[in-house]
């Protein structure tokens, strides 16, 4: 089906949930009910919404943008690039595996990316900070 959509490649993805989509209307609403109770200053600094690709600068928009990531698309290519196009020069990604930095790698070749997922990465990327 993708084909016919003039989609390249297509790859089933085996995750927890049907995330990003319609079908967490429920997550949705719970999340955005906890979200109006958590209390926010204004970011200091550039927050980046991955539902917009553009950057948030009000509480009620990040609470607005995190309720809306549950069921809307992720827009990670937008965000990349508005990153970039602040001047970040250093990409950093926190967790298990390196999916993210790979994706980067492969859009961005210019992009500088890091995994950080174990204690020798850690070390490595704070002697890379300092």
């Amino acid at each position: 089906m993708a084909k016919e959509h003039g989609i390249r490649r297509a790859t089933l993805l085996n995750v927890a949930g049907a995330y990003h989509s319609r079908l967490m209307e429920m997550a949705y609403r719970k999340l955005g009910e906890v979200l109006a109770e958590v209390p926010m200053k204004t970011p200091r600094f550039a927050v980046i919404s991955n539902v917009t690709g553009d950057e948030v600068t009000t509480p009620e928009e990040i609470r607005r943008t995190l309720q809306h990531q549950v069921t809307g698309t992720v827009r990670w290519l937008d965000c990349m690039e508005r990153l970039a196009g602040l001047g970040c020069e250093l990409f950093i990604e926190l967790g298990p595996g390196g999916v993210l930095a790979g994706l980067l790698r492969r859009t961005r070749r210019d992009a500088d990316v890091m995994s950080v997922s174990d204690a020798d990465s850690v070390r490595k990327c704070v002697e890379r900070l300092a």
